[in-house]
């Protein structure tokens, strides 16, 4: 079980890192790099499709509690960042991840949901019978 869980979560950060390229590369061509408000779009782009994305592969993980989330997240945000650093190095490139905002605010997204799939919201009517009691 622990094999299995553990193989899943670095296919997942293995994932996250391809679907960065191809993501950031759409982006890109959408866009027009020259201006803010692209720019700004952009990154919203990639904030809420990785959002939604960490959101649905720790969803599939069934993480147990948020130490555990938490690591999950930590290890897939270290893993892109050090994915990306080993290009950028490697292939001696001026890579904007470095430079651009927008890259810590997704890997802290990336980071950060996964303890959001451990929230549980009380349901109405318990809520409804406290405030009448």
């Amino acid at each position: 079980m622990q094999k299995h869980f553990i193989l899943k979560v670095l296919g997942y950060g293995l994932l996250f890192w391809v679907i960065w390229f191809v993501v950031a590369i759409v982006v890109a061509f959408l866009t027009d790099t020259s201006k803010t408000y692209s720019l700004i779009i952009g990154n919203l782009i990639m904030l809420v499709v990785f959002g939604i994305l960490s959101f649905l592969c720790a969803k599939s993980l069934n993480i147990p509690s948020h130490a555990k989330a938490y690591g999950v997240g930590l290890f897939w945000a270290v893993m892109i960042f050090l994915l990306e650093w080993f290009i950028s190095v490697g292939y001696n490139t001026q890579s904007s991840f470095f430079t651009n905002w927008s890259s810590y605010l997704v890997l802290i997204a990336v980071l950060i949901v996964p303890a959001l799939t451990l929230f549980k919201p009380k349901p109405l009517n318990n809520l409804t019978k406290s405030n009448q009691q």
